[in-house]
């Protein structure tokens, strides 16, 4: 830990040992008899996992399943039928979703166990690589663009 941050928790815990110039090992949290400990609680890990659909811009039925869950799906589904591409977040389930089409077959990646702050890092991380020549969007080609970018493993579900 650098001085800063050891100064910066000095001066916020009243409850610290006075330095006496012996040497202490550091561990956090601190240990010490007068600074009571709290319980410590489970962080949980939230697996990073993509899953993957595809239906014909032409069957009715399966497109309406493939964007079933995707937020602003009719205005979606209204595009399909030409080259495109899009992103949507849904916050209240912190997934993201990712469709194209290339006019015939739409796919539909939904990504999970990414923070909204790396989310952005992703979509903006893509950008550079969807220009790329030979460049194909998939469950797997955005799975390598995440552990590369923040590496974090994907497991990809179909």
């Amino acid at each position: 830990m650098s001085e800063g941050h050891c100064a910066l928790f000095r001066e916020n815990s009243t409850h610290l040992p006075r330095d006496t110039g012996e040497r202490q090992s550091l561990a956090f949290p601190p240990t010490h008899p007068d600074i009571a400990q709290a319980p410590m609680e489970p962080i949980l890990m939230t697996a990073t996992k993509i899953s993957s659909a595809r239906a014909q811009v032409t069957d009715y039925r399966a497109l309406s399943v493939l964007l079933q869950e995707v937020p602003e799906a009719e205005e979606i589904r209204a595009l399909l039928s030409q080259p495109y591409f899009a992103r949507r977040w849904q916050q209240s389930m912190r997934r993201s979703f990712w469709i194209s089409s290339d006019g015939n077959t739409a796919l539909c990646l939904t990504l999970t166990g990414l923070d909204v702050d790396e989310m952005v890092a992703i979509w903006v991380a893509f950008d550079g690589y969807r220009t790329r020549p030979g460049f194909n969007l998939s469950a797997a080609s955005l799975g390598e663009i995440i552990e590369s970018e923040l590496g974090v493993d994907v497991e990809l579900e179909s």
